[in-house]
């Protein structure tokens, strides 16, 4: 009886720890990630031409031709990592993404690691019609709430960068990269499930296209 109830009980936590996605209103054939216009939309395919069901993590972001536009994520939670975007060539689990919300200016991704961490991954694309020059600035947002789950304390670190081929389809052009300092986007997370916006310094240098997808935090 005990080792009856011990099977079950494993095989409910196996479930909740990486139970599948929900979809509302409806699994879309594409998700909108960052879409202002035709030089600036990128996309998640969710479909059979190279999607994954509309999980943030595993694959690339793509351009609407379909070219990739890299779009890496990456949560260390207690010094583990964990990616919660893109596909990067790093040693890290994917988090468990139990759902996903879109209306016509948002993208919402629900995310878990370990039941420990629970992430909110957000994309704004604002549509402003009567505003006509906040309109006109090619601006897309993500935004990333974390809290704990369990009531325990924990260290988190975010990652996220993007790569040159948002700037040009010819993969060996030079570039000039936005880099994140992750020494200064540190910050602990306390028990009470308070949302932190971690601060992130920039720094700039010269790189070749996706190279900061194989990355070491």
């Amino acid at each position: 009886m005990f080792l009856k109830t011990g099977i079950l009980l494993a095989a409910s936590l196996a479930t909740q720890l990486y139970a599948q996605s929900t979809f509302s209103p409806a699994r879309p054939p594409a998700i909108p990630l960052a879409v202002r216009g035709p030089y600036l939309s990128t996309w998640l395919e969710v479909g059979s031409d190279g999607g994954d069901g509309g999980y943030l993590a595993g694959e690339w972001a793509t351009f609407w031709t379909g070219q990739i536009t890299a779009w890496t994520g990456i949560i260390r939670v207690d010094g583990l990592n964990y990616v919660f975007m893109g596909a990067p060539n790093v040693a890290a689990s994917k988090v468990n993404q139990t759902a996903f919300e879109y209306t016509s200016t948002r993208s919402t991704f629900t995310q878990n690691v370990n039941m420990q961490v629970g992430l909110v991954v957000e994309f704004l694309s604002p549509v402003l019609p009567n505003k006509e020059k906040r309109q006109s600035l090619p601006f897309s947002y993500m935004n990333v709430e974390v809290f704990s789950m369990d009531g325990q304390t924990h260290s988190v670190e975010l990652y996220t960068d993007v790569s040159g081929e948002w700037l040009s389809g010819t993969y060996h052009a030079p570039m000039h990269q936005l880099c994140i300092d992750r020494k200064q986007a540190t910050e602990t997370m306390s028990s009470s499930g308070t949302t932190k916006r971690l601060p992130v310094a920039i720094q700039q240098r010269q790189m070749r296209l996706r190279s900061a997808t194989t990355l070491q935090m």
